[in-house]
């Protein structure tokens, strides 16, 4: 999961739900950096929600308190 250009945004979707069921804690920091494509951002934070990594709360409320939507 190291770039969303060589998908097509519902497969980008498909990769993200996939990968947060993995429950695989060594996808987080991948996850972390999708946060900054607004489209896939509530996708990313359903996945980090299933991974239930710790790790990720502070980028998560980070990006998710800068959302202007």
């Amino acid at each position: 999961l190291t770039t969303r250009q060589d998908l097509s945004f519902d497969e980008a979707k498909q990769v993200i739900a996939v990968v947060g069921r993995s429950k695989d804690e060594e996808a987080t920091p991948s996850l972390l950096r999708l946060l900054g494509d607004v489209r896939l951002r509530p996708f990313v934070a359903d996945a980090l929600a299933t991974l239930g990594d710790e790790a990720a709360r502070p980028a998560l409320l980070r990006a998710l308190t800068r959302e202007r939507y």
